[in-house]
């Protein structure tokens, strides 16, 4: 299986791919609930705020507009911003059952239609998938 640069994962995420959207998930899920355990010491409270975080990934991967170029910065940004927002005592739970909550999300939320790109980027785009 083809290895992806982050960013051009970001870029099918933000056409939809549930696909991609997995293998993001997978390969940051536990990068991102050990950098919301460095803001926080409760290992249940560090899960709930990474699994906000790569939710708000899904819905605004289309949104290039402000997104830093480096995606483990942006990543910490969304920790910050979900880490604020977390009010509810959190579900402790395997990372398994943490992956399938965020596909499951995925599917139920709309994808944001992308930002119009250029047909360069859309040829490229075109080329990735259909290898």
């Amino acid at each position: 299986m083809a290895r992806f640069p982050d960013s051009e994962m970001i870029d099918f995420i933000a056409a939809g791919s549930e696909r991609m959207y997995t293998r993001f998930c997978e390969r940051w899920l536990e990068r991102s609930i050990n950098m919301a355990f460095l803001r926080t010491t409760d290992p249940g409270l560090a899960q709930d705020i990474a699994r906000r975080a790569l939710i708000a990934v899904w819905d605004g991967a289309g949104r290039t507009k402000g997104r830093p170029a480096d995606v483990a910065t942006w990543l910490g940004v969304l920790i910050d911003q979900a880490a604020g927002e977390v009010t509810v005592p959190p579900v402790a739970g395997t990372s398994a059952a943490i992956l399938d909550d965020l596909v499951a999300v995925a599917r139920l939320r709309p994808q944001p239609p992308p930002v119009t790109a250029g047909i360069g980027q859309w040829r490229r785009l075109w080329r990735l998938v259909t290898r």
